[in-house]
């Protein structure tokens, strides 16, 4: 037997994936059973605040971040174009 033969690997088992569901919260399962999901939000310029609004949007982010379940993994990606 060749000992570099090797059995190529399908797409579908090289994908870190395994099935996608679209509806009102679109998410993805990984191979490893995990569930992902993404949310788009937007940006506050918090320069044009207040120290009153600006202590308002720090308590509801604040609240946003302690309502997350433990174990659960957050991940921030932030773009900014011109």
């Amino acid at each position: 037997m060749n000992k570099f033969a090797r059995k190529d690997q399908s797409l579908a088992e090289e994908l870190p994936f395994w099935e996608f569901f679209d509806g009102k919260l679109p998410h993805i399962i990984l191979t490893d059973g995990s569930l992902v999901s993404g949310i788009h939000l937007g940006l506050v310029d918090t320069e044009c605040l207040d120290d009153q609004e600006i202590n308002q949007f720090t308590l509801g982010l604040r609240a946003a971040l302690n309502a997350v379940t433990e174990g659960i993994s957050l991940q921030f990606v932030m773009q900014t174009s011109s």
